[in-house]
């Protein structure tokens, strides 16, 4: 049985020889320069203890959506921190979405149709597109 795993520890021991085995390192404590957390919210104290205080008076916003809004409902809290959002970057509406990648999705799959030409530069994330 053992036979059968042969070839991943060859190449382990193949990345290991020529250093592109990637090993999980802990977190790091120092100014974070690598993650999506461009506004720094992650690790913000003060944002942390307004969202608790706000999931003890209201429990049910622990159980998430449960599904689409379209499907099983739209919930005033998203509601609210939209229309914040629209006022505070003087806009009509805004719109909430789970991640970069999914608001990306949404807009590209929505917006072009196959007549048009997406044209981006080298700053747009090669992972949101």
């Amino acid at each position: 049985m053992l036979n059968h795993f042969n070839h991943f520890q060859e190449a382990l021991d193949k990345r290991k020889a020529n250093q592109t085995l990637r090993i999980l390192k802990p977190k790091s404590e120092g100014i974070d320069f690598y993650s999506n957390d461009y506004l720094g919210l992650a690790r913000n104290e003060e944002l942390q203890n307004l969202l608790l205080k706000q999931i003890n008076e209201n429990p049910h916003l622990l159980s998430g959506s449960t599904g689409s809004r379209l499907i099983s409902g739209n919930g005033t809290e998203v509601i609210e921190t939209e229309n914040f959002i629209s006022k505070e970057h003087k806009s009509s509406s805004a719109l909430l979405f789970s991640s970069g990648y999914n608001a990306n999705l949404a807009l590209f799959s929505t917006l072009p149709n196959r007549h048009d030409t997406i044209i981006v530069d080298e700053k747009n994330s090669p992972f949101g597109t």
